[in-house]
């Protein structure tokens, strides 16, 4: 009992840390969380007033910043954006190819079984090149197609 009462007592007093640390920061009164986060009070007072300690004033990013500072970054940065492009281009174009040769090969799939004989319990068979005859799971119902009359 002792023990849950301890547990109880430092959960509340962190509680209590952590709501003084969020008053005191949302009052601008001192950096209790940011210095518990290891930040240096320069950097957050520069985060506070749209700086950052790095100097990257103007600037959202650090992308931003070189993309607008440094030509051979920026030159970098477009060649492999315009190789993106092309690669999702072809990719597109791709799928797209192979989307149609799929929705081909399923019309011709249903048209072969709408022309193909039947055994009495449905199953379509194909009778192959050397006479054997096989069901539409591939299995081997020569014996069942003896007296079936075949067409075309």
């Amino acid at each position: 009992m002792k023990e849950l009462t301890e547990e109880f007592e430092a959960r509340m007093r962190r509680r209590q840390e952590d709501h003084d640390a969020i008053q005191d920061e949302m009052a601008g009164h001192g950096f209790s969380r940011q210095s518990r986060l290891g930040r240096k009070r320069d950097e957050v007072a520069g985060r506070r007033n749209g700086r950052s300690a790095s100097g990257m004033s103007g600037f959202t990013s650090q992308l931003q910043m070189l993309l607008a500072t440094d030509p051979e970054y920026r030159a970098a940065y477009e060649r492999t954006w315009d190789a993106l492009t092309t690669a999702e281009n072809k990719a597109d174009a791709e799928i797209a190819a192979l989307e149609a040769a799929l929705l081909q090969a399923r019309q011709d799939l249903q048209d072969l079984r709408d022309r193909a004989a039947e055994l009495p319990d449905g199953r379509a068979i194909f009778r192959k090149a050397d006479g054997t005859v096989v069901d539409e799971f591939g299995n081997d119902v020569t014996m069942l197609a003896q007296h079936m009359e075949w067409t075309g």
